[in-house]
């Protein structure tokens, strides 16, 4: 139920970027097959979301990323190019960590089905050496969710032209959060006070330097990005308290969050096309010109989802309060 909620997310936040991109993104990106590689990453994204397997799992995620690294690129600016090597290498990186990873797994339990690595993990005990590898497959998806290690997301996701920025914060960091959702609430479970403490400080580290981030920068590109960091300390913190109520905040929070990142992105899109620039100071006196932008801006805060998702992270902080 939980991934097809996202699936049906990510099929609405992808014709919305997609209507925006008729408009914005120009005949040049067009010619170079901008719609088949979104096709691509919306492909990726819901087989991560759908797969029941962790190796199936790691094939989606190559899907998206391959499409990714192209979208990234295409129009050829210098900043585009330089960010898109950035993006590449990391992505690498990961991907072989991933891999790793996969091999250590296969190797002790003798299978990579999600509910089959569950019951062998809850049968055979959550050891030392067990602990290791889920650590290590932390890293690898903190690393695709922007989770603490997020140096390359500001870069990357401030350089293609905005409609497929919008994609990008609305679904490509959504893909890891939900890998760590499955993956410790389902096959790692056993050893919260390692893992999910861990997953804790992650998640509160991001949220604060992430913020920072945010507070420092002039650029709305620059801004938003943080404003994705942000979110994904949030969600992560929730999960790490590892209550019903607490779970339940965050995954009401990650289906929020897809719809309004697309959506902040795509207004800061139409923002910057009428001012013709990213930098605030120069954007002031759009209410009086703009108030139909500042109308959209709003729906963000209706109907408070995120306010409830809020509440009821501080529920379930209430009541473990001595865990933490």
């Amino acid at each position: 139920m939980f991934a097809m909620l996202l699936v049906f997310t990510t099929v609405i936040v992808g014709i919305c970027c997609l209507l925006y991109g008729f408009r914005t993104i120009g005949e040049e990106r067009e010619r170079y097959y901008f719609y088949t590689f979104i096709q691509f990453l919306l492909v990726g994204v819901m087989g991560s979301f759908l797969t029941g397997d962790l190796f199936n799992l790691f094939v989606f995620f190559e899907v998206m990323l391959l499409s990714s690294y192209v979208l990234i690129a295409l129009g050829g600016k210098k900043v585009q190019l330089r960010e898109s090597i950035k993006y590449v290498l990391v992505n690498i990186v990961s991907s072989m960590m991933f891999l790793i990873a996969i091999a250590y797994l296969y190797g002790m339990l003798g299978t990579l089905n999600f509910a089959h690595m569950a019951i062998r993990v809850s049968e055979a005990g959550q050891d030392g050496l067990l602990t290791t590898v889920a650590i290590f497959l932390m890293l690898v998806f903190a690393l695709k969710a922007a989770l603490l290690m997020y140096f390359w997301l500001p870069g990357s996701y401030g350089a293609p032209p905005m409609a497929v920025a919008a994609l990008f914060a609305a679904l490509l960091t959504k893909v890891g959060i939900y890998s760590i959702f499955r993956m410790f609430s389902v096959v790692f479970p056993h050893q919260p006070e390692i893992t999910h403490q861990l997953l804790a400080w992650l998640g509160i580290l991001t949220m604060i330097i992430g913020a920072i981030g945010a507070v420092a920068h002039w650029s709305l590109r620059k801004i938003l990005a943080y404003n994705v960091v942000v979110a994904v300390g949030f969600m992560i913190a929730g999960f790490a308290v590892f209550t019903t109520t607490a779970i339940a905040g965050s995954v009401f929070y990650l289906i929020h969050d897809m719809f309004v990142k697309a959506l902040l992105f795509i207004l800061g899109g139409i923002m910057i096309g009428l001012t013709g620039t990213d930098k605030l100071r120069e954007m002031s006196g759009m209410i009086r010109t703009t108030l139909h932008s500042v109308g959209c801006s709003l729906l963000q805060h209706l109907p408070c989802r995120g306010t409830t998702a809020k509440w009821l992270h501080r529920k379930a902080s209430r009541f473990t309060r001595g865990d933490w």
